[in-house]
């Protein structure tokens, strides 16, 4: 089994079996790699358990407003062996884009300094596969797929 640590070399590895092109990130190319490194498992040190799992599909506006990040996200919640939280990771792909593309969607907040556009997450559905057709179909998904963002990183809070 991976440790979670090595979660971003896992999911690099697997984008680049799919020659995924980070200079022109094919965000449709990307969603496929991430439904299957959903599917990965990991471990963690002895005394831990990672007690939740989660997918997120989130577009949030930026802080100067000219900018919307698309992300896939892994969450990971870590506990003791005890059921106590020891830690939360994300691990996120995040595509930027011109904010301009969403204009024909309104963000609404969630907290009073940040608006999303997106926020979806697997734990609202019964399983994976209905969490991503219902990601597949959201007017960001569709925006973030049909456009070529400014940008592509991976980051991974360990």
């Amino acid at each position: 089994m991976n440790q979670l640590e090595n979660c971003v070399e896992t999911l690099k590895s697997m984008l680049d079996e799919e020659n995924f092109n980070y200079e022109k990130p094919n965000v449709s190319v990307a969603w496929s790699i991430f439904k299957k490194f959903a599917d990965v498992n990991f471990s963690v040190d002895e005394g831990l358990v990672i007690s939740d799992e989660r997918t997120i599909w989130s577009c949030v506006l930026s802080k100067n407003e000219e900018i919307v990040e698309c992300a896939m996200i892994r969450q990971f919640s870590v506990d003791d062996e005890e059921g106590y939280n020891e830690y939360i990771k994300y691990l996120e792909i995040k595509f930027k884009y011109p904010v301009n593309l969403f204009t024909n969607i309104s963000p609404y907040k969630e907290y009073p300094h940040i608006s999303f556009y997106s926020d979806i997450q697997s734990y609202d559905f019964d399983n994976y596969d209905a969490f991503y057709e219902n990601v597949e179909k959201t007017d960001t998904m569709i925006i973030a797929q049909s456009n070529m963002p400014l940008d592509c990183l991976i980051e991974f809070d360990y």
